[in-house]
């Protein structure tokens, strides 16, 4: 369909994340914007709740499940993680009842006698509740189980695991991926929260995409109202796959038009591994990649056909052109903090296979999208520091300290 180049130009780049950055402020005032920035009512106050927990954690296509202990000094794996593949498939009905049993048997793989609390990653747009529960908005990611927006994320789930599983749950806490990857890099030392930071934020760029981002609550302008002290931190999750990037290619119309949901997700599409694949075969006329692998398809294309190939190199722009979209993002986050204050360094937790992949030796999605940061927090005339961290298991052990800190 197109060999020219999909790459931005600096000037584009900026454009981008300038855009970005003012619909990250629409969003942070009211919900029926395209980002959401919905809240998570969580104060980062460690210390309070101690012992186990069940640890549920559902990103799309794996489930996995596991017992944390929480102590004063953090969380820790205290059982075995079981991993579980969801039946599901992408662009069909999944029923219910289904769905609640495949959580209910991870969680039961996992169980104990004592009634524990149940965290519980749950990486789909929801509104949470103060109680800890959250209300589902909608289903991503080509995935969709009837019956369950609108409603509690948890109400069905704990009921069936009581009736058919006698397993007692004694409370809940919902977090999205990125809440949680956000969460497991903000610990400090003992029971304290890491100040070492000017600002927090939790990336998934794998099957999906999305940031979440820690800011007082007195930034949050549909927040004016909340009875919250005005500096307490608080937890956004972003929803940001939701937005609409400026100078999007032909290709992502198309795939866009072909979608599950057109007009919705279109950053997410733009650059989610489960989407990459998809633009690729747009793009080629000759050689065509199984859609299912996503952004590994790359490699043996490179491998197969060489990186200078026009196969090689629609891989390698789609690659890259992701590798942009992240760095527009992370930046777009950076200037919405720099409102407030002064920020010279922000920690950035990042999960997603896609983050961590590299297309060959020298082209790693991690390099280039800390290349693309420097390039524009240069041109964008601040002196800001990203560093990026991963941590082994963030999604179960963020998810358990979040309720810890709800507790």
């Amino acid at each position: 369909m197109r060999t020219a180049s999909l790459l931005y130009s600096n000037e584009q780049l900026i454009d981008i994340s300038r855009d970005f950055y003012r619909a990250l402020q629409l969003g942070l005032q009211d919900d029926k914007q395209p980002i959401r920035c919905l809240p998570t009512y969580i104060n980062p106050d460690f210390g309070r709740y101690q012992g186990q927990v069940y640890v549920l954690d559902l990103g799309g296509s794996n489930l996995r499940a596991a017992r944390v202990e929480l102590t004063e000094d953090g969380a820790i794996l205290a059982s075995e993680v079981k991993e579980f593949v969801m039946p599901w498939l992408r662009g069909e009905i999944f029923s219910k009842a289904d769905y609640l049993h495949c959580l209910a048997r991870a969680i039961d793989a996992v169980r104990i006698n004592n009634s524990l609390p149940l965290a519980f990653c749950f990486s789909f747009p929801c509104t949470s509740l103060t109680s800890g529960d959250a209300v589902l908005n909608k289903w991503t990611k080509g995935l969709f189980v009837p019956d369950t927006e609108g409603q509690s994320v948890t109400q069905d789930l704990l009921a069936l695991l009581d009736s058919e599983y006698q397993l007692a749950i004694s409370g809940v806490q919902i977090v999205n991926d990125t809440v949680a990857s956000l969460l497991a890099g903000l610990s400090g030392n003992s029971d304290n929260v890491d100040v070492s930071f000017g600002g927090y934020l939790g990336l998934i760029a794998g099957t999906g995409f999305n940031i979440a981002t820690m800011m007082q609550v007195g930034e949050v302008a549909k927040l004016e109202n909340a009875s919250l002290a005005k500096q307490q931190p608080i937890p956004i999750n972003l929803e940001c796959g939701n937005h609409k990037p400026l100078m999007l290619a032909d290709c992502d119309n198309v795939l866009d038009a072909a979608s599950e949901l057109p007009g919705q997700q279109q950053l997410e599409k733009a650059c989610a591994s489960m989407y990459l694949a998809r633009l690729f075969n747009i793009l080629s006329d000759d050689v065509k990649v199984d859609a299912s692998e996503g952004a590994k398809a790359f490699s043996a294309v490179v491998k197969n056909h060489g990186i200078d190939s026009t196969p090689g190199q629609i891989a390698t722009q789609l690659y890259e052109r992701s590798a942009q979209l992240t760095a527009c993002s992370l930046v777009a986050n950076l200037l919405l903090l720099s409102d407030s204050r002064q920020i010279d360094s922000i920690k950035v937790v990042a999960e997603g296979g896609l983050f961590w992949s590299q297309l060959t030796p020298q082209h790693t999605y991690e390099h280039l999208t800390q290349n693309y940061i420097k390039q524009l927090v240069s041109e964008l005339g601040l002196d800001t520091e990203f560093v990026i961290k991963r941590v082994e298991h963030a999604n179960l052990l963020g998810s358990a300290m979040a309720l810890n800190l709800a507790s």
